[in-house]
């Protein structure tokens, strides 16, 4: 919030030095991010009148001007700019004046002394983009009769102080001089002199020229309108100007300068319609209709949705409520009537709607943040004042206003002792009070230790006694809470196993070589379908209001976030990698509390030279690790992993995951062109099957012996299945079995496979001979050659 300190002082006294005034309100919770002085000019420049302007006799793009500065001063000055007249009001830098550090002295030209520089805005500190239109290239000419020989610096505001002031969002009633003033004063337990605006009127004039519906209450709260007939359309006042630009607004004529003056003044933001332009004498408040297109007062035609706010007459929209104005209605030199709308509109639909259309406008980011419905009528009121104070407009006297559901203040109640205990202070109840009504809440004292308040309607954020106490404590002072020292306590919390569970998973998979990534769980539908082709849309969750076309969807797998990755390591000349993350998933479908499911998961990739058994070595070590049961391996039958190289992992009959190789076809739209191993496992499943709780176990005391088998297999049978069958036929003896070969060849009947494994036998109690690892080998193979029709080879 832009705050003029010497606009402000017209609202609330302030007779402390700036740096005071600056700390005092830092320490209410108003913090002050910035303050501006003008430092452009050291000197004297005065309000000069050119009384004459004549061509330089000897250069063809000079003018001569005689410039009266009062006390029967005449100075010549000489000048290149164009946009000056003869009758014109300037400031004018004598001799020593310094302007941007450049000293200001007399300068012949040509034969003809000049003696000082009449200026622009931009020599004197002003910002281009504040200037009024005829001065934003060349001189600056004040838009109304000055005496002359007076400070130029005062008229033209340059002798202010701008205090830039951060608003939290819960302070919406901030956004408005009066609302600043209305800080100052309780910061410094003043009172704050708020403009009367109540319009003498004597009858309902307005009646016979308009009506108004809100036909959306949902989206518009209160709706006042009051009509005025223009008198003449021109530059504003110029105090009214030097507010203007003071708070970083550009002075357009009287009657848009009335609307923005309101709208710094008091943050409700106003809009003027040419009543010509309104069809039917109606306005109606209403929600845009399919296909409905508006063309907005910078010219663009906006194409509407149906939950766009329209402010319509009866057959067209003419603005964009809380928004901007339409193009089909806006005031122009021949505007003889006009319509002034102030209105509160919701807060939400005002920040997505100008999300959607992507209009940033000053409106929009007051009604964004919440505009207080209560000041509609106030605000209509202090305008039409205004415009008939300067000239500008006489009333057609009458107010409509439609406010379905008025506000009504909040009445607490508050323990006084409650407060000190909450506040850790020990104030006194006048101390309390002092500070309640010095914001204006009407607070009075019920009992000793009981303070009965009404919340001002202004202030929507006081709503629980939290709020109170925090009012108490903010204008009281801060920096008055006795320091203490903060207990100490033996509590330890509880240890969260979920995290505890994860954090091990990161440490074991960075351990063996992965590198942990971290991608967005928004992403495009056509990345989704360029992974898994079998994916429906209706079973992804769509976003309501994304950041982009690319960000529209929520992921449904790690598995093509980690390819993108792979994709760009590439690109940048990484040879070989292996990846990791961790995150959610989602999936259209609702959960318990209606929302749509997510599903934790994590994600293994490897490119670069690694293969298939390099990816299920990770998952098996990382399983053994933290204590997981073993994995199921069963044929794949994923579209995006080949068919060849790719399982599914089961762990106690629930399905867990996959692993294989990338469908090279899949890969190639992650612009991979080589071969890249994934796998993707459920942590909420494998959770299940995990215990982390190890238990010591001895080295063995005794050798073991070990045999190598090889047998002939059909080419369908799966290694999982075989090894889970080598283990329960050879139990208890049986430790271990590693699969070490596997051979197709011209020994091998086709269709049929040669698995060779690694036999791991001992005992915990003696050492074994050859006879007993004998019986459990005869008796593993007669297992295999039952279920799975195996030869020895």
């Amino acid at each position: 919030m832009i705050v003029s300190m010497n606009w402000l002082k017209e609202y609330v006294e302030i007779d402390c030095p700036i740096d005071e005034y600056t700390e005092r309100m830092n320490m209410t919770g108003n913090n002050v991010e910035g303050i501006c002085k003008n430092t452009a000019v050291e000197g004297v420049v005065l309000v000069g009148k050119i009384i004459s302007k004549e061509k330089h006799p000897d250069a063809d793009k000079l003018s001569v001007c005689k410039v009266d500065i009062g006390k029967g001063r005449i100075e010549t000055v000489i000048s290149a700019a164009t946009n000056i007249q003869e009758g014109d009001i300037i400031p004018l830098a004598l001799p020593g004046t310094i302007l941007n550090g450049k000293r200001i002295e007399k300068t012949m030209f040509r034969g003809i002394e000049s003696s000082g520089m009449m200026c622009s805005g931009e020599e004197l500190g002003l910002d281009d983009s504040v200037l009024p239109k005829n001065s934003e290239e060349g001189i600056y000419i004040f838009s109304e009769p000055i005496d002359v020989g007076e400070d130029a610096f005062r008229h033209l505001g340059l002798d202010d102080t701008i205090i830039d002031f951060e608003i939290t969002n819960n302070r919406p009633d901030c956004q408005s001089m009066i609302g600043m003033a209305r800080e100052s004063a309780a910061a410094f337990y003043k009172k704050a002199l708020i403009p009367e605006a109540k319009v003498v009127e004597n009858k309902n004039e307005i009646q016979q020229y308009l009506s108004v519906e809100i036909a959306d209450p949902d989206l518009c709260y209160r709706y006042v309108a009051r009509m005025m007939r223009v008198k003449k359309i021109e530059p504003s006042p110029l105090w009214m100007q030097r507010k203007l630009m003071a708070c970083g607004m550009r002075p357009i004529n009287n009657i848009v300068d009335v609307t923005n003056y309101i709208l710094l003044e008091i943050g409700q933001p106003l809009h003027a319609f040419d009543y010509k332009m309104i069809e039917g004498k109606q306005i109606h408040v209403r929600r845009a209709k399919p296909g409905e297109t508006i063309t907005t007062l910078d010219g663009k035609e906006r194409n509407t949705h149906e939950n766009l706010l329209l402010i319509a007459d009866a057959n067209k929209g003419v603005g964009i409520a809380g928004i901007m104005g339409g193009q089909n209605s806006e005031i122009t030199n021949e505007t003889a009537m006009i319509v002034l709308e102030s209105a509160a509109f919701d807060a939400t639909n005002i920040r997505k709607s100008a999300f959607d259309l992507d209009m940033n406008t000053d409106a929009a980011s007051l009604f964004s943040k919440g505009v207080n419905p209560h000041f509609c009528d106030y605000a209509a009121d202090r305008a039409a004042n205004l415009l008939m104070e300067i000239g500008a407009a006489e009333l057609i006297e009458g107010m409509i206003d439609i406010y379905p559901n008025p506000t009504a203040a909040k009445k607490l109640v508050v323990d006084t002792d409650w407060v000190n205990r909450f506040l850790g202070m020990n104030l006194l109840t006048e101390e309390m009070m002092r500070s309640l009504k010095s914001l204006e809440i009407d607070a009075k004292l019920v009992s000793e230790h009981s303070i009965e308040l009404i919340s001002p309607l202004h202030r929507t954020d006081i709503n629980i006694k939290e709020d109170i106490a925090e009012e108490i404590v903010r204008i009281y002072g801060y920096e008055k809470i006795p320091s203490t020292l903060n207990s100490a306590s033996s509590y330890v919390s509880p240890k969260n196993e979920g995290f505890a569970f994860k954090t091990r998973v990161r440490k074991i998979l960075a351990s063996l070589g992965g590198y942990e990534v971290l991608t967005y769980t928004f992403t495009a539908y056509d990345k989704i379908k360029a992974f898994d082709e079998t994916t429906q849309k209706e079973n992804v969750v769509e976003i309501m209001n994304p950041l982009g076309e690319a960000t529209s969807y929520m992921r449904t797998s790690l598995a093509f976030s980690l390819l993108e990755a792979v994709g760009v390591n590439i690109a940048k000349k990484n040879a070989k990698g292996i990846f990791f993350e961790l995150g959610n998933v989602y999936a259209n479908k609702k959960d318990d509390e209606g929302l749509p499911m997510q599903n934790e998961k994590v994600a293994i990739t490897a490119y670069g030279g690694y293969d298939y058994y390099d990816v299920k070595g990770i998952i098996e070590s990382l399983f053994e690790q933290i204590g997981a049961a073993s994995a199921e391996y069963k044929r794949s039958e994923r579209t995006y992993l080949h068919q060849g190289i790719s399982a599914d992992l089961r762990i106690g009959g629930e399905v867990l995951g996959y692993i294989g190789q990338t469908h090279p076809k899949v890969a190639q739209k992650f612009g991979i062109s080589e071969n890249v191993f994934i796998a993707e496992i459920d942590l909420s499943v494998l959770r299940k099957y995990t215990d982390m709780k190890f238990v010591y176990e001895p080295l063995a005391k005794y050798p073991s012996l070990l045999r190598d088998m090889a047998v002939v297999v059909p080419a369908e049978v799966l290694n999982g299945d075989v090894v889970k069958a080598i283990e329960e036929a050879g139990e208890p003896l049986l430790k271990k079995a590693e699969l070490f070969d596997v051979y197709t060849g011209q020994q091998i009947q086709k269709g049929y496979k040669s698995l060779a494994y690694s036999l791991f036998f001992s005992s915990a109690e003696r050492t074994l001979n050859d006879a007993e690892a004998d019986e459990a080998f005869e008796r593993i193979l007669h297992a295999l050659e039952q279920r799975f029709g195996a030869k020895l080879r």
